[in-house]
């Protein structure tokens, strides 16, 4: 993984980086994303998953595959925010950097919100939560 455009590296010194993922499975997205973050100095990066299957290392004739626990190990990366919406499939309870969240309450205030007419481009709290830029 790399960025397209290098000059782009000065965003990500010294920030504190967000992500999502749609599924966690072997980990491997993440610890491809944390060494990224790494190496442009990225100074913290957490996580958010829809889901996950989380599975574990294992050895085949290709060689050794690490699983979803080796691959969030890299210290930059500090929180993996797992929705409560379904079940985890294998055990996240040994891993420290797992913690579960519902996503209920927050999407419950941005209807409540936009029912009030809230701006979510000049509001505080809702600014943070535009991934694209005002038309």
């Amino acid at each position: 993984m790399q960025l397209k455009d290098p000059a782009d590296a000065v965003l990500v010194e010294g920030a504190i980086g967000h992500s999502y993922d749609d599924e966690l499975s072997t980990g491997d997205t993440i610890r491809k994303l944390a060494e990224m973050g790494d190496r442009l100095g990225l100074y913290a990066l957490s996580i958010m998953i829809a889901g996950a299957k989380c599975v574990l290392g294992y050895t085949d004739a290709k060689g050794e595959h690490p699983g979803w626990d080796e691959n969030i190990a890299n210290p930059i990366l500090t929180t993996v925010f797992m929705s409560d919406a379904r079940e985890p499939i294998g055990d996240t309870s040994k891993v420290s950097k797992v913690e579960f969240i519902s996503l209920v309450d927050f999407i419950r205030g941005v209807i409540e919100a936009d029912i009030a007419g809230v701006d979510f481009w000049s509001d505080p709290y809702y600014r943070q939560t535009v991934l694209q830029e005002e038309h």
